[in-house]
């Protein structure tokens, strides 16, 4: 959580009383109090969307799923989408592929709706291009929208999601015919008329054409990167493009911006575009870092989640905290492993806190509409707890502008990653102007236990690591004080 910081002189003298924790305590309530502003608490529709694909396997059947709703923090989003139907040639729709039950949705739509949220109803998901096309060809459209229709209002679902992949030229009369059907067909349902849709970065044209039949034009800007003749080693999901070109040529390495640029010179509004983050990535063996050479490359994985069934996520079999970098032009983060006995060399691209509070920026900056969350238990450490969830909230929903005076926004706290960590951490940051900071961890009772910076810096990214080892378990706090203003934020050491 971002939040504007009193005075430094009443800070420090707060802390010089003899009764420590109490005066700190009672600094972090009031900050909290006075500048948390949270859209369900506020009065207010929050700036931007939050949408988030849950698959339905993950719910099981209700009660054995691997990500139940009650581990579910709703309150991060402003829409979940139940992943996902699949059409059927003769118009009708297939629940049993993803794993939809009518218990499983029930709960979804029950936990979700508590905490404000819309939930819509999936249909499609990667490979469906086909299906789509034969259940909207002139002989089965009627019947698929009916379906369709009928489905919403029986779940009482809040709308649904077009995921046709891909969308091809020749789809491009089908689709804008179910896209107008779905329209038209659920402004006649009371409390369901949300229509959304993702795209890839391809389909700027087509988006462009029907983008009125739409709440959000999501695109899938993520797995931009591919190991093809004439590539280099890149991001799945760079914000930037960090002036990097492909090797002889004068394009540029792919980035969100551009495709963003894209969309809106093919007409489509900027306030109707969503980006999107997966909460997994790609790994890449064989190579370390990003513009490197393919010559080394043994193989590329994609959709690797943050955390898996089996351990074998990102963050379970190849994160250790002295292999991230985070790349301050593209401003997204990667893991960069050297081959050791056994083991090959490894450069793994994905999305964590810092880079989908990166996203978050480039979004305000951008004036778009909001992101898409891709897939919510790719990114599902179990055992109950899910901290990404709440960086995700503090990003974006939980968003307060620092300000000092005429300055504005001229710096962010991520997250530290991971949380909860034993025992290293790290703690990264941006500053956006020349500043002396100071990076301080704190105990719940407000001792400072560690300085990790008190130097002048120039603009720009930074993060450092924290070594807990030495500490209980428990709640720390870690704030960065740029010149006069702090942000403030909560960790947890587990051992």
């Amino acid at each position: 959580m971002n939040t504007p910081s009193v005075g430094s002189d009443s800070y420090l003298s707060m802390l010089a009383r003899s009764d420590l924790a109490r005066a700190f305590i009672s600094l972090v309530s009031v900050m909290m109090s006075s500048f948390l502003c949270v859209p369900k608490f506020c009065d207010a529709e929050p700036a931007h969307w939050v949408t988030a694909y849950y698959g339905a396997w993950e719910l099981g059947n209700g009660s054995n799923g691997y990500l139940p709703v009650s581990d579910v923090d709703f309150s991060a989003f402003t829409d979940v989408i139940d992943f996902a139907l699949v059409p059927n040639a003769d118009g009708t729709i297939d629940t049993s592929t993803n794993g939809i039950t009518s218990e499983g949705t029930e709960k979804l739509i029950r936990a979700a709706h508590s905490a404000s949220a819309k939930v819509l109803i999936c249909v499609g998901g990667a490979g469906s291009g086909t299906d789509f096309e034969r259940a909207t060809d002139t002989g089965h459209l009627s019947e698929f929208v009916r379906n369709l229709i009928d489905f919403v209002r029986v779940n009482k679902f809040d709308g649904i999601d077009i995921d046709w992949e891909p969308i091809n030229a020749q789809d491009y009369y089908p689709f804008t015919a179910l896209a107008r059907a779905l329209h038209d067909s659920l402004k006649a349902i009371s409390k369901a008329d949300f229509l959304t849709t993702t795209c890839s970065p391809g389909n700027k044209k087509i988006m462009s054409l029907d983008q009125n039949y739409f709440e959000q034009v999501n695109i899938m800007t993520y797995e931009m990167s591919f190991p093809t003749g004439g590539w280099v080693v890149w991001f799945n999901s760079p914000v930037y493009d960090g002036g990097l070109k492909f090797p002889g040529l004068k394009t540029h390495l792919p980035s969100i911006k551009a495709v963003v640029d894209n969309f809106e010179k093919a007409g489509v509004a900027p306030d109707k575009i969503g980006i999107g983050a997966e909460l997994g990535g790609t790994v890449w063996t064989g190579v370390t870092e990003p513009d490197e050479s393919l010559f080394s490359l043994n193989s590329v994985m994609y959709d690797v989640p943050l955390y898996s069934h089996d351990s074998t996520g990102i963050m379970q079999h190849y994160y250790k905290p002295y292999y991230y970098h985070w790349d301050s032009l593209a401003q997204v983060g990667y893991l960069s492993i050297p081959q050791q006995r056994g083991k090959p060399a490894c450069f793994v691209s994905y999305d964590d806190s810092a880079s989908i509070e990166a996203k978050a920026r480039f979004i305000r900056k951008e004036g778009l509409g909001g992101i898409i969350i891709y897939e919510l238990g790719m990114g599902y450490p179990g055992h109950g707890s899910y901290p990404l969830l709440q960086s995700i909230k503090s990003d974006f929903l939980y968003y307060v502008p620092i300000t000092s005076g005429n300055v504005g926004l001229f710096g962010s706290l991520y997250q530290n990653y991971p949380n909860p960590f034993n025992p290293v951490t790290a703690i990264s940051f941006r500053i956006d102007t020349p500043a002396h900071v100071t990076l301080d961890i704190y105990n719940i009772l407000g001792e400072r236990i560690a300085t990790l910076i008190d130097s002048y810096l120039l603009p720009g990214s930074y993060s450092r690591e924290w070594n807990g080892s030495g500490d209980a378990s428990g709640v720390y706090l870690f704030t960065l004080r740029i010149n006069n203003v702090s942000i403030m934020r909560k960790m947890v050491l587990l051992k």
